[in-house]
């Protein structure tokens, strides 16, 4: 058995990765449901996949908001998948809340190399636990 894991976009909604005229804002929700096997570095978002407001491929992330509940695991490590990957936030045991970035004007990735595509990690995983992330981003 394995992980039960969904990337869901809320905005725009159902998203393909072919969008005409770029959104300037994705929101996108990460679900996992443990079965104790827990994830390392699992791509979930794709930098590749979205188009800045011009149409050009994108280079970098902006985050601006996360919010989150996670129940269970010892910790749930979001990075960026660059040479050096770049650690974007770590979200504690039995945590929830948000993080947010806007007022800074957002947490860019100033990583080289790699493909900048928003990993997931879990550390501690036993069956049932589980996590509910909502990422809100620009790209550039």
């Amino acid at each position: 058995m394995s992980d039960e894991v969904y990337v869901k976009y809320i905005y725009p909604p159902h998203f393909d990765g072919d969008t005409m005229t770029p959104p300037r804002r994705w929101t996108v929700e990460l679900i996992g449901i443990s079965d104790g096997s827990g994830e390392t570095n699992v791509s979930k978002i794709s930098l590749g996949n979205h188009l800045t407001q011009n149409g050009d491929i994108a280079s970098y992330f902006i985050i601006e908001k996360i919010n989150y509940q996670c129940t269970g695991f010892s910790s749930v490590k979001l990075t960026f998948d660059r040479t050096f990957d770049e650690i974007l936030t770590v979200l504690g045991a039995d945590s929830d809340g948000e993080t947010d970035y806007t007022k800074s004007g957002g947490r860019k990735d100033d990583g080289v190399g790699g493909n900048g595509d928003l990993l997931l990690t879990t550390t501690g995983a036993s069956s049932g636990n589980t996590y509910s992330i909502r990422v809100q981003f620009r790209v550039k």
